[in-house]
């Protein structure tokens, strides 16, 4: 194989690995802000998501970018689930069918 296809296929490789690394990060992105259309680089992806966010990345780099989105995610995932509601033993509302009724205390 000669120079020139060892560069090509140089290129090509590093051209794969910078996709791959895109779409990952728009993946792990799009729970926090949707689709990503226009932005070629996982960096580029990662600092907008932050930015939409209200988080300011600073000189972060990519790794570091990463785990911030993965907080993140992790913080909203917790947040959405609500706490079920509890049932209570109180008395039942003026306006019921029940009102009125004394609750037993023991069934």
């Amino acid at each position: 194989m000669g120079k020139i296809e060892q560069v090509v296929d140089r290129a090509m490789s590093q051209e794969r690995k910078r996709r791959h690394e895109a779409e990952k990060a728009r993946l792990m992105v799009s729970p926090l802000i949707g689709d990503v259309i226009g932005l070629d680089s996982a960096d580029e992806i990662y600092r907008h998501a932050l930015k939409e966010n209200g988080i300011s990345t600073g000189s972060s780099n990519t790794a570091g970018m990463q785990a911030m989105i993965q907080m993140l995610l992790n913080t909203k995932s917790g947040s959405s689930t609500a706490m079920p509601a509890m049932a209570t033993d109180t008395m039942p509302e003026t306006g019921s069918v029940l009102s009125g009724i004394p609750t037993p205390r023991k069934l």
